[in-house]
């Protein structure tokens, strides 16, 4: 039996080890999605996104941070336009981390706040704060009537403000969009009052007018209708006279 266990001492001797540093391995190792990204400090820092790679737990620390797209909603009320009219803006943003080593260690050093989904709630938070001044910003500039009829300016301004600001904390802004303009007294809806009750008589006149040419028409095939009717009677009582005298 012991001779047995002298055979095995080799082979142990070169599998434990093997084994060991297996399991190490095992447990240093940290796989992340494509969607996430994980920042790893101490001996090197290094940024792992779509890969696994080694993290020694004692002598290292990491932080993971969402690289999926942030959606949110932004709601500016009593925001004086150039007129110094307040105007409510409540429009839609999504932002995401932008998928590059540089701009991942920025927002990293940002937003880290222990865990993918609370970063998520720090980052959305901050950005809405930021829009929330630059919306106000930019209606300062413009008039009711032009933040209303042009919409796509005043996102294109929105986005081009807030670029600067966003690539300095690594995020980008994919989007935004103007969902409700209000203003407080109802100067908007005053105003388009008039053009409603132009475009509600115009259209009621145009049903008159089709209802009269309708009319028309029905009556003059009615005439034609009765004047056919009347020759033929005429004809077949001719018919009838003429077969009498013969």
């Amino acid at each position: 039996m012991f001779d047995d266990l002298e055979f095995l001492w080799p082979v142990l001797s070169i599998a434990i080890p093997v084994l060991l540093v297996f399991l190490l391995i095992l447990l240093c190792w940290r796989k992340v999605p494509a969607d996430k990204a994980i920042v790893i400090t101490g001996i090197k820092k290094r940024v792992l996104s779509g890969r696994g790679g080694i993290m020694l737990p004692i002598f290292e620390t990491s932080c993971v941070i969402s690289l999926e797209n942030i959606s949110m909603t932004t709601d500016v009320t009593e925001a004086p336009s150039k007129q110094g009219i307040f105007v409510d803006v409540v429009g839609t943003a999504v932002v995401k981390v932008r998928n590059e080593r540089e701009s991942i260690l920025k927002a990293v050093e940002q937003f880290c706040n222990g865990n993918a989904v609370s970063t998520k709630a720090v980052i959305s938070g901050m950005v809405e704060q930021i829009l929330e001044g630059k919306l106000r910003g930019i209606v300062s500039t413009m008039t009711v009537e032009e933040i209303n009829s042009n919409r796509a300016e005043f996102e294109r301004r929105t986005e081009e403000d807030i670029k600067k600001e966003l690539d300095e904390m690594g995020l980008q802004l994919l989007s935004y969009s103007i969902l409700k303009i209000a203003t407080q007294g109802g100067y908007l809806e005053n105003r388009a009052r008039p053009q409603v009750a132009q475009s509600k008589a115009e259209a009621e006149i145009a049903e008159a007018e089709r209802k009269r040419d309708t009319d028309i028409k029905t009556a003059e095939a009615a005439q034609e209708g009765q004047k056919v009717k009347l020759a033929a009677d005429a004809e077949i009582a001719q018919a009838e006279r003429d077969k009498l005298l013969r």
